[in-house]
């Protein structure tokens, strides 16, 4: 839960509230990390992933109109190179 608030620009406590809520809608669920129970993981439910994907083309629609269309090849490709580096650590861009 921590990184999730480090990532998301989130005090804690807020990302607290907000996990709380999607919880109580039955979006994600809390769970435990088996190798160390002081950790928390969010996990979207069967729920969450239905509304996430039902978003998708919404959101998708959304940044290309407000950001992708609106750039040339090359400004696309200095903003790719420039973010590259804060994927290094993300699992799911770079799997192992």
């Amino acid at each position: 839960m921590s990184d999730l608030a480090a990532m998301s620009v989130v005090t804690p406590s807020g990302l607290t509230r907000v996990v709380d809520r999607l919880v109580r809608e039955g979006l994600v669920e809390r769970q435990r990390c088996p190798g160390d129970a002081r950790v928390v993981y969010a996990a979207l439910t069967d729920s969450g992933l239905d509304r996430v994907s039902g978003a998708y083309p919404t959101h998708l629609r959304g940044v290309r109109a407000h950001l992708i269309d609106r750039l040339s090849t090359r400004q696309l490709t200095a903003i790719r190179e420039a973010l590259e580096p804060l994927t290094a650590d993300c699992p799911s861009v770079h799997p192992r």
